[in-house]
C-alpha cells in the first residue's frame, strides 16, 4: 500500500533510431512521457511521420466512427442488463486484434456503410412522397377519375383537387360570373368534394387566383396513367418495391452487423495509435539526435533498461525526481485495499511525494458508511448482491474492485446493525415472529444498545466518532508533511489544532456534562487558548507583510 517509486529517464537517441525505439518502449508500457521544452523540438523527419502516422489514425477512427454509426442505427447493439446499466468495455485479446487488424478493410467497410446509408435514405425519401401520393389519391380508391394529362389540353386549363364541403358557395360566387368557368364534383368523403374545375385556357391566372381564394388543395395528374386506379396500383407497387429496398439494405447492414467486435477492437487500437503519436511528438530534438523526458517505476527498471542496452545509438540516464516536478503517480496496493482506490481516484491521486491514503481513507469510509445504513439485513442483501454483481464482472477489473468494495461496506452494515440490534429495524418484536423468536434472542446477546432507546447515548457516541475522524485526518495531514521533510508545517498546520480541537471539547463538556472537575474547564482553556494564539500566529506565515500576516492568520 504505497506509491511506487520511479526514476526519471532521460533518452538520448539517434534520430534514425527514435522511431522505432520509440513505438517498443510504448508497446511494452512501462514509461511515461514527459513535456520536453518546445525550444528544443527540431527533427523534421520524425515529426513528419508522426504527423502521418496522426493522420492515418485519425482517418481510421472517421471511418470507423462512421460503420458504427450505421450499425447502431440499423441494427442496435443488443447488451446485457449490466453491460447496459454500467457502460461496459470491449475486452479483446492480441490474437483477435490482430485477426481484426488483417482481415477488416476498414476503408472499403466504411463506402460500404456509407453507400448503404445513402440507398436507405434515398429509399425513405422515395417512400414518404408515394405514401403522400397515396394519402391524397385514396380517398378515391375504387372510382377511377379518368386523367386528362395538361398537355393534352390545348384550348383549356383543368385543375383537380379537395374543397371542403363548406367552401362550395364560395366557388360558386367567385367562379359563377367567369364566362367559361365550369366543375364537378367527382366525389363527397368526410366533408371534402374531389372537385374538376375547367376553364378556357387564357383564365389560368383567374383559375389559380380562385382555388387559392376558396382553399382548393389542387391535386397534381400525374403522366401516363390513365385514371387514378391504374395511378394508385402502381403507386402500392412503388411502396412495395421501396419497402423490400430498405428491407434489402438492413440486411446487408445485419451481415456487417457480424462484425461489430471486429470494428470495436480496432477502434481501440487506433485510438491507441493516435494517443502513441501525440505522445511521441513531445520528443525534442537537437539537430539529429532526439532527446526524450519520461519516468519509469522501479519494479519496470531491469525490463526497460535490458531492451536500451541492446539498441545501438541510444543512451540512457536515470536520476532521482525531485519535489518541484511533477511526477506520475502509480498506486501500489495489496488485494484487501484495491477495491478501495476508485475512492482515492474519484478525489484525484496523491502528489508522488505524498503517502497512498488507501487504507486510512477505506477504515473511515466503512465505518461511516456502516453507520449511516446500518441495519443486519439489509448489510447481508447488500454483501450478497455485490458479491453477485462482482461475479459477473469479474473480468473488469474496475468494476471487480467497485463492487467488492460493497461487499465491504455490506459487512460494516451488518455488524453496525448487529451491535445496535437492528434487523429490518425491529423485525424481531413479538408481534412480528413471536416471543422468544430467533432473532431476538440473538438482538438480546449481540445488541450494546438500542440507539432509539437511548438517543443521548447515540448521539455522544456520533460526536465522538466524527472528533476521532478530524483528529485522524489531521494526523494524516501531519504524517504526509512528514514524509515531505516539512516538520514546521507538519507542528504548526497540524499540531496547533491537535491542541485547540481538544480544548474547545473540553469547554463544550461541562455544559452536556456538567458536575465535571474544575480542572477540565481550565485545561480547555489553556488548550484552546495556546492552540488557537499559535494558529493565528503561524497560517499567514507564507503571505507577505505583517499585515498580510495577521489578517490571513
Amino acid at each position: 500500500m504505497a506509491i511506487e517509486p520511479v526514476k526519471r529517464l532521460w533518452l538520448v537517441l539517434l534520430e534514425e533510431v527514435a522511431p522505432e525505439v520509440l513505438e517498443r518502449l510504448y508497446h511494452l508500457g512501462c514509461i511515461h512521457l514527459a513535456e520536453v521544452p518546445r525550444g528544443q523540438r527540431q527533427g523534421q523527419r520524425l515529426l513528419t511521420q508522426v504527423e502521418a502516422e496522426l493522420a492515418q489514425a485519425n482517418q481510421r477512427l472517421q471511418q470507423l466512427g462512421a460503420i458504427l454509426s450505421v450499425l447502431d442505427e440499423f441494427v442496435p447493439s443488443k447488451k446485457g442488463f449490466l453491460a447496459d446499466l454500467l457502460g461496459l468495455p470491449l475486452e479483446v485479446g492480441g490474437a483477435a486484434l490482430a485477426r481484426a487488424l488483417g482481415s477488416l478493410d476498414v476503408p472499403a467497410v466504411a463506402r460500404q456503410c456509407r453507400r448503404l446509408h445513402s440507398r436507405y435514405q434515398e429509399a425513405a425519401r422515395q417512400l414518404a412522397e408515394v405514401r403522400r401520393q397515396i394519402q391524397y389519391w385514396e380517398p378515391v380508391r375504387g372510382l377511377a377519375v379518368p386523367f386528362v394529362s395538361p398537355g393534352q389540353l390545348r384550348q383549356m386549363v383543368l385543375t383537380v383537387g379537395w374543397l371542403p364541403a363548406g367552401r362550395l358557395p364560395a366557388l360558386q360566387e367567385r367562379a359563377g360570373g367567369n364566362e367559361g368557368f365550369a366543375w364537378e364534383v367527382l366525389r363527397r368523403v368526410n366533408g371534402r368534394l374531389l372537385l374538376a374545375l375547367a376553364a378556357p385556357r387564357e383564365q389560368r391566372d383567374r383559375v389559380g387566383e380562385v382555388a387559392v381564394q376558396v382553399g382548393l388543395g389542387e391535386l397534381p395528374i400525374p403522366e401516363g396513367y390513365s385514371d387514378s386506379e391504374e395511378y394508385l396500383r402502381a403507386l402500392d407497387e412503388e411502396e412495395s418495391s421501396l419497402l423490400v429496398e430498405q428491407v434489402g439494405v438492413r440486411e446487408e447492414v445485419r451481415k456487417l452487423a457480424g462484425r461489430r467486435d471486429e470494428v470495436l477492437a480496432l477502434l481501440g487500437y487506433w485510438e491507441r495509435v493516435a494517443g502513441r503519436t501525440q505522445v511521441v511528438g513531445r520528443v525534442g530534438f537537437l539537430e539529429r539526435v532526439a532527446v526524450m523526458k519520461g519516468y519509469v517505476r522501479h519494479r519496470d527498471l531491469s525490463k526497460v533498461s535490458r531492451y536500451l542496452e541492446r539498441q545501438p545509438g541510444v543512451a540512457a540516464v536515470y536520476e532521482e525526481p525531485t519535489p518541484d516536478e511533477e511526477v506520475p503517480v502509480s498506486l501500489r496496493t495489496g488485494k484487501l485495499f484495491a477495491p478501495a482506490q476508485f475512492l482515492v481516484r474519484m478525489f484525484g491521486l496523491p502528489g508522488y511525494f505524498s503517502f497512498d491514503p488507501t487504507p486510512y481513507l477505506t477504515f473511515s469510509f466503512l465505518l461511516f458508511f456502516g453507520l449511516c445504513f446500518g441495519d443486519a439485513v439489509y448489510g447481508i442483501l447488500l454483501i450478497a448482491g455485490s458479491l453477485w454483481l462482482a461475479r459477473k464482472v469479474w473480468d473488469y477489473v474496475s468494476l471487480r474492485q467497485f463492487f467488492l468494495l460493497f461487499t465491504y461496506a455490506g459487512v460494516s452494515t451488518f455488524i453496525v446493525g448487529v451491535l445496535t440490534g437492528s434487523w429490518c429495524s425491529n423485525l424481531w418484536a413479538p408481534e412480528y415472529l413471536g416471543e422468544g423468536n430467533l432473532l431476538l434472542t440473538i438482538k438480546e446477546h449481540t445488541a450494546l444498545f438500542d440507539p432509539l432507546q437511548k438517543p443521548v447515548i447515540a448521539l455522544l457516541s456520533a460526536l465522538a466518532i466524527g472528533l476521532a475522524n478530524q483528529f485522524w485526518a489531521i494526523a494524516l495531514a501531519m504524517y504526509g508533511c512528514v514524509r515531505r521533510g516539512d516538520v514546521r508545517g507538519a507542528l504548526m498546520d497540524g499540531g496547533l489544532w491537535l491542541l485547540f480541537l481538544p480544548g474547545v471539547v473540553l469547554l463544550v463538556a461541562p455544559v452536556l456534562a456538567p458536575g465535571l472537575p474544575g480542572w477540565v474547564l481550565k485545561t480547555g482553556l489553556v488548550l484552546a487558548g495556546s492552540g488557537g494564539v499559535g494558529l493565528i500566529l503561524t497560517q499567514g506565515r507564507k503571505e507577505k507583510g505583517l499585515g498580510a500576516k495577521a489578517l490571513t492568520g
